[in-house]
């Protein structure tokens, strides 16, 4: 730290900043990763999910008699999906893109 009179140089605030983002995308990569190896284990494990909640009637209605299985299977696969859509920092992005019709332009913010 540079210190010029008492007064701390910009390039203390430089390096803070940088350290600030770098802690940010490394919690960003490990949510991420959380995330993504839920929405795995979800897919390799749905009769454990099963076991844990219970049928779903919605999934019945959508999926068929018997195929809350597939219904989880769907899920763990969306939530890998989202896992790596903040890995790579592109959720904010995307969940814009697929709330626009009902929040309008926030682009512009």
């Amino acid at each position: 730290m540079r210190i010029n009179g008492g007064i701390l140089t910009p390039h203390h605030y430089y390096n803070t900043i940088i350290i600030f983002n770098l802690i940010i995308m490394l919690l960003r990569i490990l949510i991420g990763l959380i995330t993504s190896v839920v929405g795995f284990l979800i897919v390799w494990k749905p009769r454990a999910f099963l076991d844990f909640l219970g049928e779903q009637p919605w999934a019945e209605k959508i999926f068929g008699p018997g195929n809350t299985i597939t219904a989880y299977k769907v899920i763990g696969v969306l939530i890998i999906i989202v896992g790596f859509l903040i890995i790579t920092n592109l959720i904010e992005n995307t969940l814009l893109w697929f709330f626009s019709p009902i929040l309008g332009n926030l682009k512009n913010l």
